[in-house]
């Protein structure tokens, strides 16, 4: 009871009440929201795994593809290299050519190799018939 200097005004009642529908909306609104951003995030999730899974096909494909055929290519090439070495190295053995001799010989194997329809070791099976 309020009174002032001694004198009564008497008695105030307040019911108060209390609107909470607009509280309810936003905590409604909020949860759609997240909702819409956990639906976004599991579908993009989804189409990062999906495309994930094409870029792993894709390499797969040029593994098979491309890779192992290029690492084919070099040991063949390593190959040939070492046959045509081993190949020279009988020509060196048969002729008795050392150093720029040597060098000669083998020049001139891989120039015929890269100039005719031979191959280089087509072109020492001549060589080692011309020194022999």
């Amino acid at each position: 009871m309020a009174s002032i200097a001694g004198i009564s005004a008497g008695t105030a009642v307040a019911v108060l009440t209390l609107d909470s529908s607009p509280f309810t909306a936003g905590l409604k609104s909020a949860k759609e929201h997240l909702q819409t951003f956990c639906d976004s995030n599991d579908t993009a999730k989804s189409r990062i795994n999906a495309l994930g899974s094409a870029v792993n096909a894709v390499g797969i494909t040029m593994t098979k593809g491309l890779t192992v055929p290029i690492l084919g290519a070099g040991a063949a090439a390593i190959k040939t290299t070492a046959d045509f070495d081993s190949s020279m190295s009988r020509v060196r053995a048969i002729s008795g050519a050392v150093g720029e001799d040597f060098n000669k010989l083998r020049n001139q194997a891989i120039d015929l190799g890269a100039t005719t329809s031979f191959s280089a070791k087509d072109n020492w099976h001549t060589t080692r018939k011309l020194v022999a």
